[in-house]
């Protein structure tokens, strides 16, 4: 009967099928009418679940509405964890990663059982700010919670160590004295394994489902630190196993050049060491493949092993 409430009926309708384009539509409409309606808390959560890409000033938006909702509804109101969950998530997306994450402490502090997955959120924004100590805290903490890590927090807490640790290597480099050269790489090797184990269970976990192939090379990446003068060679097996994870016609896409490109010139100058040419040719024809300019695979074909 197109009434007011029909239409308010409806827009939570819409929201909860998760057609959030429509629903803010609906929902600004109606506001115009009723300015005073609690439905600005539903027009501020409809703004964080739409992607930024399509509509940048969502989260501004969004923002306006659900501080709009706090000012209606005032300071004595029971608010519950998704208004400050969302509120934390669109403040994340606008760019103002503390006040984000403080925010999402709040939907925790109401039930932090309940809510304690939200600390992988809060991670989220900690990665994206390279705040990876922080991230890290984060992680950890999400450990206890009942659901533990998804296979996305295991991966962003591997990366955060790493990024940690890997230019600890490059300060140990460069220390002369041998105390504090020692502690500097035992610093970066604590950090490193911590990585490591990170994406081995990243691995174990999604083999569970669909094989999660970044596992593989950001663990060889990983090694490449632990054993930078390949004594042991400790990246060889994550990168051959990444590399099995990846079809030839998926190695040139965004998602997986770049991790190709480094396996590959790693396990080319692999197999040069161990003069096994078939293997080695293969592996640098991959690099000069994707990457004809690659001076590593310009100067592999031009040496006598790879003529």
């Amino acid at each position: 009967n197109n009434s007011l409430d029909a239409r308010k009926s409806y827009s939570v309708f819409l929201f909860k099928a998760k057609q959030y384009p429509e629903a803010i539509k609906e929902l600004e409409d109606i506001l115009k009418q009723d300015p005073k309606s609690y439905l600005w808390r539903l027009l501020g959560y409809s703004y964080d679940e739409i992607d930024v890409k399509t509509n940048p000033e969502a989260p501004t938006k969004g923002i306006d509405a659900i501080n709009k909702f706090f000012e209606i509804k005032g300071k004595d109101y029971n608010y519950i964890a998704d208004d400050y969950k969302h509120l934390g998530s669109l403040y994340a997306k606008a760019g103002k990663d503390s006040l984000g994450a403080t925010t999402i402490l709040k939907a925790i502090a109401l039930d932090s059982v309940k809510n304690c997955e939200l600390y992988g959120e809060i991670g989220k924004i900690q990665m994206k700010a390279k705040k990876y100590t922080e991230a890290i805290a984060s992680y950890e903490k999400k450990t206890s919670c009942a659901g533990g890590l998804t296979t996305q927090d295991y991966f962003d807490l591997g990366r955060a160590y790493f990024y940690l640790g890997a230019p600890k290597i490059s300060e140990a480099a460069n220390i002369k004295d041998p105390k504090a050269k020692a502690k500097k790489e035992e610093e970066a090797r604590t950090l490193l394994i911590k990585a490591d184990t990170s994406f081995a269970r990243l691995s174990r976990v999604s083999q569970a489902s669909q094989a999660f192939s970044p596992s593989y090379f950001w663990r060889g990446k990983v090694n490449i630190n632990l054993d930078p003068k390949n004594e042991q060679w400790l990246e060889k097996p994550h990168f051959e196993k990444g590399m099995s994870l990846v079809a030839p016609a998926e190695r040139g896409t965004p998602a997986n050049k770049s991790n190709v490109i480094l396996a590959s010139e790693y396990l080319g100058y692999h197999y040069l060491k161990m003069k096994d040419l078939v293997k080695a040719k293969e592996y640098w024809s991959i690099v000069q493949a994707l990457d004809p300019n690659n001076e590593k695979a310009k100067a592999f074909f031009k040496s006598p092993e790879g003529k």
